[in-house]
């Protein structure tokens, strides 16, 4: 007989869906047509169309597009060789926590603020509260995959010995606060929750031990875009896993050592732009440079010393396009 075989350690990794999806959403999955007066009113408007879409679904894994995702899908593999077996399960405010197999029909929803398909409306007072509430009622309603967990708590009920990798905005984990101190306490003091992502998320303080700190200066070391950092620092700690393991307190010792021998980024003092500051200066572009594609024109924008966010720019450019 040969030698026994290694058996792998557990490994959940939980990332934040994208905006990016392989096909359009419809609008009636669209979160900004639902402006019900309660919140609680626009979830069950939002989830009644949800369960009777006929639109086409692909499964998660398929649907998500972008840097961030890319990076995503392979982080399991990453894990099989440090000798970790993951699964990994996104976190969704249109579906709520999903495994990468479910079929998901394309939808636009967001807990990031600012959005036109938000969850908190700019006008609202508390949207942190707002997005806590809407994450919790998506773990109460069944999901796209019968008897699958709803919530990383009741994911982590079925895997107790697993460590657990939260990958996600600022937003994406605010929103999931509360079920991440529920997986604190569950583990019992063990240091197996890591929670990957931006130094603006101000949790509570329990949960201080357990933040990564993903900062821009990182990007000097684990390359790539900025849209994609929070996943390739994820990556970085994989793969790194075999001689630093995945205790929290460890890796986060690790990172700050990575972020203390990162050069300094230069800051851009960027004038903001409304939406029609920005298309008229797409339309002009364009009658200069009708082929010009919008990643272009978007570093033309910025090199004047203006500020535009990448995905509004594109969002734009389209409009501007199409009325072309």
């Amino acid at each position: 007989m040969g030698p026994a075989r290694a058996v792998k350690k557990p490994l959940l990794i939980i990332a934040s869906c994208t905006d990016r999806k392989r096909l359009p959403a419809p609008m009636a999955l669209r979160l900004r047509r639902y402006r019900e007066a309660t919140l609680a009113a626009r979830f069950e408007s939002w989830w009644e169309a949800v369960c009777e879409s006929r639109s086409a679904a692909l499964p998660a894994q398929t649907l998500y597009l972008g840097d961030h995702w890319a990076v995503v899908r392979d982080l399991p593999a990453v894990a099989e060789i440090a000798g970790w077996k993951a699964q990994i399960w996104v976190a969704s405010a249109g579906y709520g926590l999903v495994p990468t197999a479910a079929p998901l029909h394309p939808y636009a929803a967001t807990f990031s603020r600012g959005h036109r398909d938000a969850v908190a409306r700019a006008t609202t007072p508390n949207g942190r509260a707002d997005a806590r509430t809407w994450w919790s009622l998506l773990g109460s309603v069944g999901g796209p995959v019968k008897r699958a967990p709803r919530r990383v708590s009741d994911l982590l009920n079925e895997n107790p010995r697993a460590h657990v990798l939260l990958v996600g905005s600022e937003a994406y984990i605010r929103a999931l606060e509360e079920d991440i101190r529920e997986v604190l306490h569950q583990l019992r003091g063990r240091d197996a929750l890591m929670v990957v992502t931006g130094v603006g998320v101000n949790l509570s303080p329990e949960l201080k031990e357990a933040c990564i700190p993903s900062v821009a200066e990182l990007a000097h070391h684990l390359g790539g875009s900025l849209v994609a950092l929070h996943a390739r620092l994820a990556r970085r700690i994989l793969q790194d896993a075999p001689r630093t393991g995945l205790e929290a307190s460890e890796v986060g010792k690790a990172v700050r050592r990575l972020i203390q021998q990162s050069p300094r980024r230069a800051l851009f003092n960027r004038e903001k732009m409304t939406d029609r500051e920005v298309t008229n200066f797409i339309g002009r572009s364009l009658k200069q440079d009708a082929m010009a594609p919008h990643t272009v024109l978007l570093r033309r924008l910025r090199d004047s010393g203006n500020a535009c966010e990448q995905k509004r720019f594109r969002d734009l450019f389209g409009q501007v396009r199409r009325n072309a």
